[in-house]
Formats: structure tokens, sequence, C-alpha cells
């Protein structure tokens, strides 16, 4: 229709500045009209300044170089917002990416920003792109002046360093082996492993193996099993290895999720964490024996605390009732549609059982890397998978190699590995009450299920740092519990939680304990405590926008759990998942 209609759209209409309309419209018909005409009113001063962000973006997405240069001399303007200078950079980055289209004026202006706190590590990852001189050793430097105890800035400093190919990772790998920070080590093997996984895979091993508690390994077993000869590089490198079995755990679910045949590594490293696998076929009698310890005995809130389990990562695929992510099937009235057997075994021979729409694509690409997931879209122009992280990965169809559909589960087998005989039990008694009748039936009211803990500074400015991050769902009652949220450096728990609302009107959330609680309302850089009324209310009146909540709890705050419920019948007013 497009094709067909060009003689009547073409040259009088922008599509709304749409930047993914445009780009199908460009893609489609090939016509570079409608990005001449947003260039004609950009340069007229005929856009509003509402929109003049979508426009450069639409430009960005879709434009040829002289576009593309608009793009830039906005990103250099003085008093742009950051977060807009930023996404401006990044649609420079993405234009370069997938379609090698880059601004024909003097690109080395960006310099100008790589040392800006906020901005510079996204014009480092452009001028890495743009393959600019001297920008590595900026990147460079900049990695070894991070601060040691951020890991999200050790780990951006170094993904950047990593895009100026082998001298980045050449200077990584030193780096790596220098510093006496294992969040920084991480973080650069992390890098290293996405851009050379051989060289990281030689690595890993004795990395792991002196790795303390509670690090986070799953980016870097993600990165790792990206690459075709990594995997059988680490297994023959643990030979001999003991490492910390949570670590191993991580890596088993990342091998058996990867929709290959890693079994060599899944078994180097259940050998090194000295992980038994557990039984994954029952026979009738024991099947029997199970179901009836799951009704006499099993504890469907303690198996909900085990459900929650990072390591056990139920919370990190599934959602309940919408809240959570959408990895794997919502299992909001799992326990009111499958029968308890049905539940062991899907825990237990999770390839047994795949429900339609979540089987696994392969995707190969020419670089040599395999990626693994949920298909979510794929046009012409790239393939969307969601991997079993959560995290979505784009792929241009120009790097795409081959694309394969396997007949394997996102939810790797041998998961309940880490769990006892009871905490398996409990785990399956929470999982066969979700949709009943009771306490593990989802509320119909409307909770704030999902908030990001936040740091002192952005309680108390609104400002972001680069710990306001981690993500706390509720429980299926709505109740967030309270010993899940870290105390920040003030020695006060903060939780962030946002509201769209569509046109004016009343707002009323009631929480469940006011006592040691305080709560603040952020919107266009303006900043106020709301009043709490009788019943343990904050009512207010908003007009239309995206408003942003701080609840704070101090010393005197003594529940162990704090629901938040909205009360509103209008789908104008509603909480933002992220």
């Amino acid at each position: 229709a497009l094709r067909n209609l060009r003689p009547v759209w073409e040259g009088k209409t922008t599509f709304e500045n749409h930047p993914t309309r445009l780009a199908r419209v460009i893609a489609l018909t090939g016509s570079q009209a409608p990005l001449d005409g947003l260039m004609t009113a950009l340069n007229a001063g005929k856009v509003s300044t509402s929109k003049r962000l979508s426009t450069l973006q639409a430009l960005a997405v879709a434009g040829q170089p002289r576009h593309l240069d608009a793009v830039l001399d906005a990103s250099l303007e003085e008093g742009l917002d950051d977060d807009a200078r930023i996404q401006l950079l990044q649609g420079l980055v993405v234009a370069k990416k997938t379609r090698n289209a880059w601004p024909n004026k003097n690109r080395s202006r960006i310099s100008g920003m790589f040392d800006h706190p906020r901005i510079g590590f996204m014009a480092l990852r452009l001028a890495a792109n743009w393959k600019l001189p001297g920008a590595g050793e900026v990147a460079a430097k900049r990695l070894v002046d991070s601060s040691a105890s951020s890991l999200e800035i050790l780990r951006r400093n170094s993904s950047t360093l990593a895009l100026f190919g082998k001298s980045g990772v050449d200077r990584l790998i030193s780096f790596a082996n220098e510093t006496e920070s294992s969040e920084a080590a991480l973080a650069a093997l992390e890098a290293i492993a996405g851009t050379d996984g051989a060289t990281a895979a030689r690595m890993a091993p004795d990395f792991l193996a002196s790795l303390p508690e509670k690090m986070d390994v799953g980016l870097l077993f993600t990165n790792l099993l990206r690459s075709k000869e990594a995997p059988q590089i680490l297994a023959k490198g643990l030979a001999g290895k003991t490492l910390r079995p949570a670590y191993c755990l991580v890596g088993i679910r990342a091998a058996t999720t990867s929709g290959r045949d890693l079994s060599v590594l899944e078994n180097a490293l259940r050998k090194a964490g000295g992980i038994k696998p557990m039984k994954q076929r029952l026979t009738a009698g024991e099947m029997k024996d199970l179901i009836g310890k799951v009704e006499l005995h099993g504890d469907p809130a303690i198996g909900e605390v085990i459900y929650r389990r990072q390591a056990l990562a139920c919370i990190a695929c599934h959602a309940i009732g919408g809240s959570g992510p959408q990895v794997g099937p919502d299992l909001v009235s799992i326990g009111a549609s499958a029968p308890v057997d049905y539940l062991v075994e899907s825990l237990l021979e999770p390839n047994k059982k795949i429900k339609e729409g979540f089987h696994m694509t392969i995707v190969n690409t020419k670089d040599n890397k395999a990626f693994a997931g949920l298909e979510l879209s794929a046009d012409k122009t790239r393939i969307s998978l969601r991997e079993a992280s959560g995290k979505i990965i784009d792929i241009p169809v120009p790097q795409v190699k081959s694309k394969s559909i396997v007949p394997t589960s996102l939810m790797p087998p041998g998961l309940t590995a880490s769990l006892s005989s009871e905490e398996f039990i409990h785990l399956v008694a929470f999982l066969s009450k979700l949709g009943k009748e009771g306490p593990f039936r989802f509320p119909k009211e409307t909770y704030v299920r999902s908030v990001e803990v936040v740091s002192a500074e952005f309680a108390r400015t609104g400002k972001p740092t680069s710990s306001d991050r981690k993500k706390i769902l509720a429980l299926v009652d709505g109740r967030l519990p309270v010993a899940d949220i870290p105390e920040s450096t003030d020695g006060k728990r903060h939780l962030s939680f946002q509201l769209q609302n569509e046109a004016p009107g009343e707002i009323r959330f009631v929480f469940s304990e006011t006592k040691g609680l305080a709560l603040y309302l952020s919107h266009l850089g303006k900043r106020k405590k709301l009043n709490l009324t009788r019943g343990n209310m904050a009512k207010h009146s908003l007009a239309a926008g995206r408003y942003v909540y701080v609840a704070t709890l101090d010393a005197g705050f003594h529940a162990d759990a704090l629901s938040i419920q909205l009360h509103s019948t209008t789908p104008q007013i509603r909480l933002l998942k992220d």
C-alpha cells in the first residue's frame, strides 16, 4: 500500500515523526522524502520543543549522512538535557552498527564529551564505532580511574573499551591481571568474553576459583557461551579446579539454555562444584510418594521464599499476574490448572512439556557467535530474542548466518539441583497453590508490585546514580519484603516507583504501615513531601504526566513487609513496571 500510494503521501507527510514507522516506510519504499520534510521543518524552527527529540531520533534511525549531520549538531548543543544527549549519541551508534551510516561533518567534535561523568561513556562508544584516533587511550584511562566499588560503572567502561577491538581487549587483559579488585577483574573478563571468547575462557577457570562469595557471574557465562570455541576451552581448564557450587549452578544454567550440546562443560562444572545431579525421572511409586509429601508437609509460604531465590532463577524468568519478567509462561494460575505431578515433571524435565510459543530459537552470526532465546520479532532488518536472563538482544539481519528453532525449553533441566528434598517439596507446594482460593490467589486489588532500590542521593535530589538499578518484586499477595530492601548510606531504605496519569485526577495510595515511612513525589525536577492521612492514605491530585514516587523507611519502620495499594478504577491512571 505504501508503494502504490507513494504519489499520494510522498512529500506531504512525515508520519508523525515516529522513528520506527519512518524506518519501515523508508525500508519498504526507499523514499527519503519524509526525512527531508523533517529536516526542512527542523531548520525552519517549525518543530515544537516537545517533538524535537523524537524528530532527531527519526533522522538517526533511518537517515542518510546529511540527516545524521543534523543529529550530531544537535547532540553538541549547549544546554541540552543529558538524557536527550545520550539518546542522540545512541542513535548515531545504531546508525553506524546497523546501516553503516555516519555524519559527513567533523566527527571528532564528540571528543569534547569524553570526560563528562554521564555522557562520556556513550561518546566513547560512538568514537569506537567511528574509529576516532586516540579515543581508545581515553577509554582505557576512564576504566583505570573507575571506582572499584561500582560494578556497574566498571562493566560500562570495560564494555566500552572492548569496542576498540584487539587493542582494547589487550588493555582489558592487562587490567584484569593487574587489578586487586574482584569487581574490576570480573567486569574486564566479561567484556573480553564478549569480544574474544577463547581468550576469556582460558582466563576464567583461575579467576572463578579465586572469586569471593556472592558475585554475579551470570553475564560472564552468558558472554562466554556465545562463543563457539569458549565452552570446550573452559571445560578443559576447569579440570582439577574447585569452584563455589553457586557459580557452577549459574554456569550449568547458561549451558543448558544455550541450545547446544554442552554436556562436557556441564559435567566439568558439576565436578568443580561438587554438585550431584538431582534425579530427573521418577517412577510411579516415587511420584506418588512425593505428591503425598507435598500435600501433607509442603509449606507454600516457605516455597514462595525459595521461589524468589536468585540462584534458582524462577523469579528471573516467570511473571505472576504480569508482575515480573516474561521469559517463560505466566504462573498466576498454574496451581489451579495443573496437577502436582505435572508441576514436578515440569521442574525436573522441562524439555518434556514445552508450552506453545516458548520454544528456543538459535541464531548463529557471521562472526562465529551463537545467540539463544525466545524470538520476539523478526523482519528484514533485525531479529529480536529474549535470552534466558531476560535481556533482549537485537541482531541485525546482515550479521545472521543461520536461524533455527530447537525443541528445548529456556528452563534448564537440573535447575533444582541446589535444593534439598524438603525445599523441593515446599517449592512444589507453593506452585500448586497459585490460582486457587486462599492466600496465594493473585488479588484483584492493584498493588505497587515492582520497585527500584534507590540511593540516599536519589531520594534527596531525584538524580539517579549508578547504584539505582536493583529491582524488587512483591510477593503474590502484594507485600514487599522489607529485608529485601538494602539500607542506603544514610541508614535508611529508599524505594522508588512510577505512575503515568493520562488526565488530571485524584491519586490515592494506601500503605499497610506508615510509622517510620515518608513519601515524596518528583515531577519535572520538582520534589515535594506528601501528607499521609488517616487510614495510612496518601491522597493528592495530579495533572497528566509521568510521576516518580520515593518511599523512605527509617529506623522507626519495624514491619517485616510493606504493601502499597493504588485505589483507582480508571485506566487513565496506571503504575509503570520499568
